[in-house]
């Protein structure tokens, strides 16, 4: 492919601000670029001018899909009696080793988990670090409890991989 330096800078670009795995999103940039050529016109614009925008909005909703079906089930990932094993989130150990460093954390920390549990859907994903600051300013928290409250998520995230 012609340009595939700009489907892997695209691309990476959504890797390092989702996460998701690198070469599914190379995949799904070189599939909306394969799709999107045929409406290429060269008289009108250059093809990376044409293209940007295009692979960007599918990408956009393809990492819409892929968050929107790994947190369906959060809260019940984290409950202890499930009857088959999980295979694609945290294993069981995991699980109890989270919510009992949970049990250890600040109260903003656990203020946080549960305004996030009450409502996954709408914190969870694309753009949920900005809804959840928000919501938290409007309960009054300050810059620096959000700020040290999300450090404390980060630390007690590294502990539980």
């Amino acid at each position: 492919m012609k340009d595939m330096g700009l489907i892997r800078k695209i691309a990476w670009s959504f890797h390092r601000t989702t996460g998701l795995p690198v070469d599914d999103l190379i995949g799904e940039a070189a599939l909306a670029y394969s799709i999107e050529l045929p409406k290429y016109d060269s008289n009108q614009c250059k093809i990376a001018t044409f293209m940007y925008p295009r692979i960007r909005c599918h990408l956009i909703d393809y990492c819409k899909s892929q968050r929107k079906h790994q947190h369906d089930n959060l809260l019940d990932d984290l409950e202890d009696t499930q009857t088959e094993p999980d295979t694609v989130s945290a294993s069981q150990e995991d699980r109890t080793l989270f919510k009992y460093l949970l049990k250890d954390g600040s109260e903003e920390l656990k203020y946080l988990t549960w305004v996030i549990f009450q409502s996954p859907g709408e914190f969870l994903g694309y753009g949920g670090k900005g809804r959840i600051t928000s919501k938290l300013r409007e309960h009054g928290w300050t810059w620096t409890q959000i700020w040290r409250t999300f450090t404390e998520v980060k630390d007690l995230l590294k502990e539980t991989t």
